[in-house]
This record gives C-alpha cells, structure tokens and sequence, in this order.
C-alpha cells in the first residue's frame, strides 16, 4: 500500500541509467531487514567453495559463515585492516579510510538511520572507485615502465625520407598528419626501448599508407613486420596494398599472407623463420605455436580492440627481443579519454583527410515510401552506369521473428529481381573465410551490386562503390553507421549513402527512443567528421560500447563504469597524479596492481 515501508529481495540490474528488480521478493513492514541494504555474496566470485558441495543452498551457508566469522573478528578491530592507497591522494581526495568504507560496506545493519547509511555508502563507493581507478591507471604505468626497460631493436632510418620514398610511389600527397604520424613513429622505432604506440584516425584518413611507411623503416634494416588483421578479407585487402606499394620500390621484399585458409603454410612458417619473409600479413593464424620469426622487428595490430591482451601478447612472444609495437584504431576518441583507458600506448592522430576525398552525402529515406524506393533505384542504375558499383546493406543474415528486420537473403532474391541486367551478389557472415575473401574478389573484379550483412564494416576498399544503402539503418550505433559509410567515397568520385528507415516504426516509437534514434541519423546526416560522430556516440552510449570494452575482460571492473564520461575523465586524472605519490607506493600495493592486471609478466595492451 501507499506509504508503506517494505523490504525487497532480488538482483538489481540497470538499463538506461534507470535500476530496476526482475521479479522480487516483497517482505512486509515487520521484516527485520527494512531500513539499510543487506549484502547477497554470489558464489561465482568465491571459486574455493565450488569443492565444498554439489548443493549451492549449501555452499551458501558456508559462504555466508566465513564472511560472518571475518566481520566478527573486525567488528570492534575494523582499524586493523591497513590501507593500501598513499595516504597524501586520500587527503587529497577526501576518501573515508578502508577500514570504515568495508564496515559501511559489509555492517550495515550497524546504521538505524538509512539516510545516514545511503550518506555513508556514497563516501564508502567512491573510496573504492578511486581505488579501483588508482590501481589500473598504477598497473598501466607499471606496464609502460616494463615496455620501455625492455630491450627492442633501435631501427636506423631518416624519417624525412621515408616520407619522401612513400610520397614517390603514391599519385597523391601525403596528408600533413600522416607525414606528422610516420616522423612520430620512426624518432619512436630509433631507440633501443620497444615502441608502444596507437595510431587513431577517421575511417579513410590513410592509416594503411602510415603502416606501410613505418614497415619500409623496419625491414631496410634487415627486420621482420607482423601485420595481424581480424578477418581474411581484410588479410587480403592489406597483402595486396603492401605488394602494389613494394612492388615498386627499388629494393625487393618479401611479403607473405598467412589466413587460416592460405595453402602451404609449413612452408610459409619455414620462410619466416629462417628470415625469408620480410613481411607476414596474417589473422589469427600468426598466433600458432609453430611459427617463430627470425628477427621480428614491428608488429601493427589493425583494430586492436578485437583482439584480446592474451592474443596480441602470443604475437610478442615470438621474439626474443621485444619488436616496437604499433596498434591502429578506426574509432577516433578524444585524447583524454584514449590516454585513460589506453594509459600505456603513446598516441599519433591522423586528424585530417586526403586532399581527393570527397565528403559523402548522406540522405535519410523511407523504405516503404513508393517514391524514396524508386527515386533509390534510378541513383543505382545511374552510377552503375557511370561504372561505378554499390553496396546494400542489412543488420541479419535470416528473418528474425523476435525483431522484424529485413534480412540479407530474402530480400538479395529481391534487388537480383529489380537489377536483373547486372551482376547482384551476396556476403555474409556465414560463409568461411575463404568464401568471403574469394567474393569479394569477383565484386571488385565484375559484379555491380553487393548484398551483404556488417561483414565489410571495416577496413573494405573498393574504390568504384560510390553508393552505400543501410536498411533498418536506426538499429546501427552512430560509430557502425560511420564505418560502414567509410566503404564508399574511397576515391575521387562522388560517393552516396542513405540510410533508410521505415516511417510508421519509427513513429511508434516511445519518444525518448523516437528522439535517440532520430538524433543518430540527423547527427550522420550532418557531418562526415569521424572526430564530432565519434563525441556524439560517446554521449549517446557510453565510451565503453563505441570501444568494443564493455565485453572485455580485461576492462571489467567493479565500481568504474566505462560508459560514464565522468569515470574516463577521472581516470586520465588519476593517471596524471600518480607519479606525485610514487614515494608512497607500498609492496602490498604493487602486489595487488600484479595480482589484478600485471599476473608477474610482461603484457602490452
């Protein structure tokens, strides 16, 4: 009843900034447990009592037990327990000591008053975010300081004229941040400490063309380069960039591409390890135990959020002497945030666009409006006819019955029907690697028109697609749209996307989410800047989703919440601070920072 006091049981989740119980136990007034929150410990943190017993009701108790015995012991001795944190950042921070932030945590039955206990539970939550921040920025510098006391190959080279040998074997000049980015690398490369470094910039800015001139630098000093790309589409695409590059130099290097699905690889392995093979461009199939490389000078990680830590640390390992490391991102974040989260890596932007790019105008269009779809299919067959050739896009491969999207497959019968004087193919994300690769090839090569699922959000480069048609497109986050518009306006030519939405769902949508969605299309619309998308996505979902962290291990934490700006803020703070208290880190405090993210090994993000 209305103004009833009761106590609630159940698990609390959050959505949209909004807490809400999945269906709860509802205790009356005379509950013992209504005025402060009471703990529930999950048994999968606690992975010791898994041996205790098969019944979890049972595990529980004993759980529950020794947690009780600890409180007890603690209960008038809670000054016992020592803090880890330099006691100059608690002042500095205003945090309550650990000692009173685990009684408020784990003794609330102590508060009678529970506007007193929800003052105390604030100060004891951010206690432990400051905490928890603390040791990952701690655990990143740590990782930095092993990077740079290790051993790498000091690379001899000219950065301005490996600048000038890229600018003679490319028809077009060199932006001034890419000529910015290779001179940051290469004066990196030249010491002897291993570089740890993040190439960021806009889909299209020309990354590839800065890993390629960082590459010259490597193997002109008789090193090896590592290139790890995750699909074998783009394994494909970038082999074939380094062959036309190297194809034209003076001096002859070998280039390899190792897939899961490339033929003779004991071969391939042979070659590389005795020091044949100058560069290895590869997916996961760099990782397998059987290949070492001889003298590995660069590994370059393309997008390195879809790689683990374990994963791009197997590479590393495959030389004795740490080679210089270059990881490249298409999501550009602002460098604050970036130097949070990826506090370890040093950070070149490529903030600028090739001078023959063309922004790619982008139109919203309805696609059960007769007069959007027709006026559609006359701007493909135009452009086909100009030579030029399109994708089409669409979020499933198969119909779902619990979301009504178009899918790939049904609606592929549907353009061969409308196009059915020209080549009309489909891609999607269950055929094998071979098959992609292999379709792709005949895309460029003969078809006109692709089908196909996100499969080719990052990194295709097919320079005559100038049309780009996102169906269902309200269902892509701001950073996928942006992506995947990136596969067109690849060259001089005037290029196109539209997004297309169906009018009455869009309607029937609750306002807020009516508001998001419409914000999302206005904002792609709008702008073309990767940088300004990039900010909007951020506000709109949170660093942690435009990232690829949020389902990252490695980036889970308890109290820092990666889709909060103010958490990212702190978190380049913090980091910033911590050379101030290095007098004051303890060994109880490097253990844990090894314990938690370092495991005694040397690991680069």
């Amino acid at each position: 009843q209305k103004g009833q006091n009761i106590s609630v049981y159940g698990l609390l989740k959050e959505f949209r900034g909004q807490r809400y119980m999945i269906h709860p136990k509802i205790f009356s007034e005379s509950s013992k447990e209504i005025g402060y929150i009471k703990p529930v410990y999950p048994l999968e943190r606690f992975e010791e009592i898994k041996e205790i017993s098969p019944s979890s009701q049972k595990r529980r108790k004993v759980l529950e037990s020794a947690i009780q015995a600890i409180l007890n012991y603690y209960k008038d001795h809670w000054e016992n327990l020592k803090d880890i944190l330099p006691e100059a950042f608690l002042k500095e921070h205003d945090l309550i000591p650990l000692s009173e932030a685990f009684k408020i945590i784990h003794a609330q039955e102590s508060f009678q008053n529970y506007k007193l206990f929800e003052s105390m539970l604030s100060k004891a939550k951010k206690r432990f975010l400051y905490e928890e921040i603390f040791i990952f920025e701690l655990a990143l510098l740590k990782r930095r300081s092993m990077v740079k006391s290790s051993k790498g190959y000091p690379i001899v080279a000219d950065e301005d004229e490996i600048v000038k040998d890229v600018q003679n074997l490319i028809s077009f000049p060199l932006t001034n941040a890419q000529k910015r980015a290779i001179k940051e690398i290469i004066t990196d490369m030249k010491s002897s400490k291993p570089m740890n470094r993040l190439l960021q910039g806009d889909v299209g800015s020309g990354k590839t063309l800065v890993a390629i001139a960082s590459a010259l630098a490597v193997v002109q000093n008789g090193l090896q380069v590592a290139l790890m790309v995750p699909t074998e589409i783009l394994a494909n695409q970038h082999y074939n960039n380094f062959q036309s590059f190297f194809s034209k130099y003076s001096k002859k290097y070998n280039i390899a591409l190792l897939t899961s699905s490339s033929h003779s690889k004991s071969e391939i392995y042979k070659h590389i390890s005795k020091g044949h093979i100058d560069i290895a461009v590869g997916t996961h199939a760099l990782l397998q135990e059987k290949l070492s490389f001889n003298k590995l000078g660069l590994v370059i990680v393309d997008e390195q959020h879809r790689f683990g830590v374990a994963q791009r640390q197997t590479l590393l390992e495959k030389s004795e002497i740490l080679p210089h490391m270059l990881h490249m991102s298409a999501t550009p974040i602002p460098r604050t945030i970036a130097m949070g989260i990826f506090g370890d890596l040093d950070i070149s932007v490529l903030d600028e666009m090739p001078s023959m790019r063309k922004p790619v105008k982008t139109a919203v269009l309805y696609s059960d409006s007769e007069k959007d779809m027709a006026f559609l299919i006359n701007h493909i067959k135009k452009e086909i006819s100009k030579g030029n050739k399109a994708y089409i896009i669409y979020p499933l491969i198969e119909e779902s019955s619990k979301l009504d999207l178009k899918a790939a497959q049904s609606e592929y019968e549907k353009w061969k029907d409308t196009f059915k004087d020209h080549k009309v193919l489909l891609l999607h994300g269950k055929m094998n690697d071979k098959e992609k690769a292999s379709l792709m090839e005949e895309f460029k090569e003969s078809a006109d028109i692709l089908v196909s699922t996100t499969v080719i959000e990052v990194g295709i480069d097919v320079k005559e697609a100038t049309t780009i048609v996102i169906e269902e497109a309200h269902r892509f986050g701001l950073s996928q749209l942006h992506q995947l518009r990136g596969r067109v306006g690849r060259s001089d030519r005037e290029s196109y996307c539209f997004l297309m939405v169906n009018s009455a769902f869009v309607k029937s949508q609750k306002a807020q989410e009516q508001n998001a969605t419409l914000k999302r299309l206005r904002t792609m619309v709008k702008t073309t800047d990767g940088f300004e998308i990039s900010l909007e996505d951020l506000k709109l979902r949170g660093p942690g989703d435009v990232l690829g962290l949020s389902q990252s291990g490695y980036f889970k934490f308890n109290m820092a919440d990666l889709t909060k700006e103010d958490h990212l803020k702190l978190m380049s703070s913090i980091r910033a601070d911590i050379p101030k208290y290095k007098d004051q880190i303890t060994k109880d405090l490097m253990w844990l920072t090894n314990k938690r993210y370092l495991q005694d090994k040397l690991i680069v993000a």
